[in-house]
């Protein structure tokens, strides 16, 4: 976790206990102005900013989504909610779920530099496709498709209405 977004100990929230990590501390506390500039920061370290992103295409949006995450401090918050299952169950399923809202954040956010950053990449990834591609077999492909859209309204039109 980043110095900055360290707290002294008389600043923790009342019910952090010694030994659980700072990702719980700004859970169990909603400090959600930490958690933004946390979020924001291991965002950067992912490779994801306010001015380029290196995600390129939704399938590496749970990727990104993790690294966040791993970089916020997810492994020892699982620690601390496994811990605090045995001796404050309530505390333990409420920041269970504090845990889940927040990776629904972390997700939304990766999905927003998805859209942002990801546009032009597509459409030179397409592009490039179709200049490198034959078209012979572009033709071919068309003129299936052709084949099947003509066969599927000749049976479309051949049925009687009802």
């Amino acid at each position: 976790m980043p110095e900055r977004l360290r707290r002294s100990p008389k600043k923790r929230c009342r019910l952090q206990k010694p030994g659980q990590g700072e990702l719980t501390e700004m859970l169990l506390a909603g400090d959600q102005a930490a958690l933004g500039a946390a979020m924001a920061e291991a965002a950067e370290a992912a490779g994801l900013s306010a001015r380029s992103a290196l995600i390129q295409h939704h399938n590496q949006v749970n990727q990104f989504a993790r690294r966040i995450l791993e970089g916020m401090g997810l492994e020892q918050l699982d620690r601390d909610i496994a811990a605090l299952a045995g001796t404050a169950p309530e505390t333990a399923q409420a920041l269970q779920g504090r845990r889940a809202a927040l990776s629904e954040q972390v997700r939304a956010l990766v999905d927003r530099n998805l859209v942002l950053f990801s546009r032009g990449e597509t459409e030179q990834l397409r592009e490039e496709a179709l200049r490198n591609a034959r078209l012979t077999a572009l033709d071919r492909a068309q003129s299936g498709a052709d084949a099947r859209h003509r066969a599927r309204d000749g049976e479309a039109a051949a049925r009687p209405l009802r």
